[in-house]
């Protein structure tokens, strides 16, 4: 299902999925649909973990001329487990489309300085990215238990 929201006065969109490959789901519609919107945006964030939404926002990027802002959760490498299928699109994603989507982006977010000097690709681009942390609700691990009884 495709939705739209405003949350703190962005406009958020997003597009629901036809089917999963694994852990990645794929969406054809993102790929088409936002480009065919006569709504216009200010700036194209995605969120590198599968290269389906890393390539539409790259693409929808650069035919609108919009700056892409791209953050980085490390699906860089070639892991030889999992189905064949899956194992081939890493190998894929790791080896032709990484580099080239951090090569068109204008900021790159880390989420760690660590993972800046220990990715394949980030180092390259050191200059443009911006390390912002996942956040944590320390309070959720706030147990009033010792340390021996958790």
């Amino acid at each position: 299902m495709d939705s739209a929201e405003l949350v703190n006065g962005l406009s958020i969109h997003r597009y629901g999925s036809w089917f999963e490959i694994g852990d990645t789901r794929v969406s054809f519609r993102l790929a088409w649909k936002p480009l065919l919107s006569t709504k216009n945006v200010d700036i194209v964030h995605v969120q590198h973990t599968t290269p389906p939404g890393g390539a539409a926002g790259l693409i929808y990027a650069k035919v609108r001329q919009k700056p892409l802002v791209v953050t980085h959760h490390g699906f860089e490498r070639f892991d030889n487990y999992g189905s064949l299928v899956r194992r081939l699109s890493v190998y894929l994603s790791a080896n032709l489309f990484v580099d080239r989507l951090f090569s068109q982006a204008s900021a790159i977010i880390s989420i760690s300085p660590y993972f800046v000097n220990e990715s394949r690709f980030l180092h390259k681009y050191r200059r443009k990215t911006v390390n912002i942390p996942n956040g944590v609700d320390l309070n959720v691990y706030n147990q009033p238990l010792t340390r021996n009884a958790c």
